[in-house]
């Protein structure tokens, strides 16, 4: 499947295109940092509970993915969340082109291309000799179907203990020693600095003091003449990026979500 859709994004480099001369900008005047491209985007059934794991090393050889299984199979999560040796329960890891902020001292991903805020690819050199560009590699959400809150606390802690690379406390903030950040000794290979977990309720649950409220924008867009969606988090400057995409005539929808509170504020509120 990756194979497919790393094809679909090589022979379509057009759409793409277009669609980074759209949304660059934004990120530009850090109204959005960052957006993701879904060409088979997961169907969310209403009224129900999810949490979602994004990470760049989510296939099935990487060595982050294998770390986190065999994490999740001593934890006591397998039965709950592992079928068939693939971290899923019915539910698909789901992959996405991401565009996003990034600064010259992030390790991004295997093969990242770079651009400026205009939509112009930067050689890698060029691109880390600034402070920020907009970064582009294939990533992936591992999507989990949660059966109430006391599951999904559990998984909420344990994406916490093991998939960020400093330790977290009980409210979602990075903990700090001596005006340092405190480095978690139990984080798996390639753990993100700050993991980036989203839960999708109907309402916050009610033990995720540790989450904020933000909104996640749906827009519609065309690749390889099929139905492709962009997605992205934003919080404090909704009501000025829906006015400039009203203006623009371009159609949206929008839905509350709950993401990790040091996420959303070293990153979407920084």
């Amino acid at each position: 499947m990756a194979e497919s859709f790393t094809k679909t994004l090589l022979e379509n480099e057009d759409d793409l295109k277009r669609i980074r001369n759209f949304y660059l900008p934004f990120i530009g005047k850090r109204i959005i940092t960052g957006y993701n491209l879904y060409c088979d985007p997961c169907n969310y059934e209403q009224n129900n509970l999810y949490l979602n794991y994004f990470h760049s090393d989510l296939r099935y050889h990487d060595s982050h993915f294998i770390e986190l299984r065999g994490r999740v199979k001593a934890e006591g999560f397998e039965e709950k969340i592992v079928i068939n040796n693939k971290l899923v329960e019915g539910i698909k890891i789901v992959e996405r082109s991401a565009d996003y902020l990034t600064k010259s001292d992030w390790n991004d991903p295997q093969f990242t291309r770079y651009f400026d805020f205009d939509g112009n690819e930067l050689l890698r050199s060029d691109a880390k000799d600034l402070d920020e560009v907009v970064a582009e590699s294939i990533q992936y959400d591992l999507s989990m179907k949660i059966a109430n809150e006391s599951e999904l606390r559990k998984l909420v802690n344990f994406f916490k203990g093991y998939g960020s690379k400093f330790r977290l406390d009980r409210a979602g903030r990075i903990m700090l020693e001596e005006n340092d950040f405190v480095e978690n000794h139990n984080a798996i290979v390639d753990a993100w600095k700050i993991p980036l977990l989203l839960v999708m309720s109907d309402k916050k649950p009610k033990n995720l003091i540790d989450f904020l409220a933000v909104n996640q924008i749906y827009i519609d867009e065309i690749v390889a003449k099929k139905q492709a969606l962009v997605s992205t988090l934003i919080k404090n400057k909704t009501k000025e990026f829906l006015t400039l995409l009203k203006n623009k005539c371009v159609e949206v929808r929008v839905s509350r979500r709950y993401v990790l509170r040091a996420f959303v504020e070293s990153y979407l509120d920084a």
